[in-house]
């Protein structure tokens, strides 16, 4: 009988043994590991060469967590990376910013932060345009349109465009005897500066000489409209108006690289009474990094020997983009946090100080936890 009872203890002191083992050795873990499951991971080429990790292969693990900065910003990241492998040092990290500033531990608005949509990576090139306003008169007030859904009530704003592009600014202007004029064009957004500005020279009377100063680009055509019908294939040309009035002048310019630019200049031959004039040109672009954190993205990646390169560290090409194709709900992590489960392409630039490496038709299915 008592050979029976130490029997007995012994399994139960094994299958003890073995659940507390594989229970530590759970806790062994960062706690919020989400999933060991195929269906996360990440794809594409490094540098021209392929690369595949993929949960539950090679030991690893997609790991989910969040954090709110100091100044109230919320920030969800997903970690592709392998533990306990030696010889397992590549590991992927993307980490996307909130839309806005929240009160510590208040709960986020996941659903309006991650949608299916484009994000700027960190480092997304951003376009500062110093915009200068001439008027002959004393402006009251002034209207800006910059062509992207923003205004500005400013003299000689600054403002930043998103994107390099083509973008229809406008400028209203209303003087402090009630005289108001309006003026728009189709600007050319890059960097560096591609853009023109005509002035012009009041030879007497109704006589005109006009020039322009063309910036980033080499001229070899030119097309003047007057305002009155007429137009000219001269550089600097002259022009004679039969009568007094107020004409806009458009001047088209088509480069080497057959870029075309616009410019449009408001002029007036008559003086007396003098008529309000509104006119503005470009005086500086400058190509910055966004300069907000709303809904940025930061991707990371660890190479083989250990190097850490990331976006946050370089502007920008053009190419780069970062595009969440689909985001559905996920199962709690082990933190017991709230999970979203994102899939996503990207291409990008990242950089650790010295080398910079391209990740090329990149995919990948991620989760990031929340509050």
């Amino acid at each position: 009988m008592e050979k029976v009872n130490i029997m007995r203890n012994f399994w139960y002191i094994l299958i003890l043994a073995t659940v507390l083992f594989f229970s530590c050795r759970k806790k062994d873990f960062v706690e919020n590991i989400t999933a060991k499951e195929s269906d996360f991971y990440f794809s594409g080429t490094i540098d021209g060469k392929s690369v595949s990790l993929r949960a539950g292969i090679n030991n690893y693990y997609m790991y989910s967590s969040y954090s709110q900065t100091p100044s109230g910003l919320y920030y969800f990241t997903a970690n592709l990376k392998p533990i306990e492998c030696a010889d397992c040092k590549t590991s992927l990290q993307i980490t996307i910013n909130d839309f806005k500033y929240s009160s510590p531990n208040e709960e986020t608005k996941i659903d309006s932060s991650i949608l299916p949509k484009s994000y700027p990576i960190l480092g997304t090139p951003y376009y500062s345009v110093k915009y200068k306003s001439l008027f002959n008169q004393i402006a009251d007030s002034y209207l800006w349109n910059f062509g992207d859904n923003k205004t500005s009530n400013e003299a000689n704003p600054i403002h930043v465009y998103e994107s390099a592009g083509n973008y229809s600014v406008s400028l209203k202007i209303n003087s402090t005897n009630n005289c108001q004029q309006y003026i728009s064009n189709i600007e050319k957004i890059s960097y560096p500066m591609n853009s023109t500005y005509i002035s012009s020279v009041n030879n007497g009377a109704n006589d005109f000489s006009f020039s322009s100063s063309l910036t980033g680009s080499s001229t070899n055509n030119y097309l003047w409209t007057f305002g009155d019908g007429d137009n000219s294939t001269d550089p600097n040309p002259s022009h004679n108006y039969k009568i007094s009035g107020t004409y806009p002048v458009l001047l088209r310019t088509i480069s080497t690289q057959h870029d075309t630019i616009y410019a449009k200049y408001n002029i007036a031959t008559q003086t007396n009474p003098m008529p309000c004039l509104t006119n503005y040109k470009i005086e500086s672009i400058t190509q910055i990094t966004n300069p907000h954190p709303f809904s940025n993205v930061t991707i990371n990646w660890m190479d083989e020997n250990g190097d850490v390169f990331t976006s946050n560290n370089m502007l920008q090409s053009s190419t780069s983009n970062f595009k969440i194709i689909s985001v559905e709900n996920y199962d709690t992590n082990e933190k017991g946090e709230k999970t979203k489960k994102i899939k996503a392409n990207f291409t990008c630039e990242v950089y650790n100080g010295t080398r910079v490496k391209m990740i090329n038709n990149a995919e990948a299915i991620l989760c990031v936890s929340y509050r």
